[in-house]
């Protein structure tokens, strides 16, 4: 009986980061989560008031849909197309969470407990999970060497 080749097995926070692409999730997560509140209004202006939530409770789980939406889609974009994407997603969630735990600690009203460890730990995981969902869905493009073996 044949065996089948060993497939190669690959270190999970190994590779370059592509600052690049984590300088453009983190500012897609970032933007994201301050204009949720913004983009929900858009949406309900938009449909003509036909997707309005029927309550400040609905409307509040909406608009933390949208910046979890939006943080694991900066990690998307950051992990897209290469080898790392869990580490390039890893990177973005750090940055998104220091820029966010900084502005909501610089506003005039301090936030609660919940509010600031929701935005420490949330955006690492999000964008984390985000990166290694963007290189598995998008694999790098790889040039293959062609065998032109004529029988």
């Amino acid at each position: 009986m044949a065996k089948l080749p060993r497939r190669e097995s690959r270190k999970l926070f190994f590779g370059p980061i592509y600052w690049t692409r984590v300088i453009t999730g983190t500012a897609v997560a970032v933007g994201g989560s301050l204009f949720a509140g913004v983009i929900l209004d858009r949406v309900v202006k938009f449909s003509e008031y036909a997707l309005s939530p029927s309550s400040a409770v609905q409307a509040e789980i909406v608009t933390w849909e949208i910046v979890a939406l939006a943080i694991l889609t900066g990690g998307v974009l950051a992990g897209a197309s290469t080898r790392n994407g869990v580490t390039q997603g890893l990177t973005v969630g750090a940055a998104t969470s220091i820029i966010l735990c900084g502005i909501r600690l610089a506003s005039p009203n301090p936030p609660s407990f919940f509010v600031l460890s929701v935005s420490m730990f949330g955006p690492v995981i999000l964008a984390t999970m985000g990166g290694g969902f963007g290189s598995q869905l998008l694999p790098p493009v790889v040039a293959r060497k062609r065998s032109f073996d004529t029988p």
